[in-house]
């Protein structure tokens, strides 16, 4: 990630999350999986790089429904001037994860062998890696019900500190 630009433009997130229900659309269909995807605003806009936002974002939908068992669904709102997407599945939710270690290679390999479930790891790093080039921010979010549920923030206001800092100090990632 450390050669990673960030283009930074007026983002469409409720543009970018209908292209992906329509990508996705298919594994889930075949996977027997109910996919919905709920848009509060017509027109969520943020400052982001657009190809970033939609690898992350992509990343997060497709370990959705790889790891859900009947449902998952994609919800979209504006929190505070902030752009809120949340990934929600009802596979096994994979207990207490430690986001920034994500990026570490022995905490990803200790998922992928028997603490958490397998694949973890790898597409839940990227998108983590990604939010953090663009200083937002992605977390798990503790559910009530069981299910496993992602929250990925674009922030309206972002710290003016270097991306190419961020893409050095994240170039392990991947």
């Amino acid at each position: 990630l450390s050669s990673v630009r960030v283009n930074r433009n007026q983002t469409h997130i409720d543009q970018i999350l209908s292209a992906l229900t329509h990508r996705f659309s298919n594994l889930a269909q075949e996977r027997g999986i109910v996919f919905e995807c709920a848009i509060d605003s017509p027109s969520l806009v943020t400052a982001a790089d657009p190809t970033l936002c939609e690898q992350s974002l992509g990343n997060l939908i497709y370990n959705a429904l790889i790891h859900a068992r009947e449902r998952v669904s994609v919800s979209a709102f504006s929190d505070q001037g902030d752009v809120v997407v949340r990934v929600m599945d009802d596979g096994d939710a994979p207990g207490t994860l430690n986001m920034p270690k994500l990026s570490d290679r022995i905490y990803r390999h200790r998922l992928e062998t028997g603490i958490g479930s397998p694949g973890w790891g790898l597409s839940l790093a990227i998108a983590y890696a990604l939010s953090k080039l663009q200083n937002d921010d992605l977390c798990s979010v503790d559910s009530e019900h069981g299910a496993t549920i992602f929250e990925y923030r674009f922030r309206a206001h972002r710290s003016a500190a270097s991306n190419q800092t961020d893409a050095f100090n994240l170039r392990a990632s991947a």
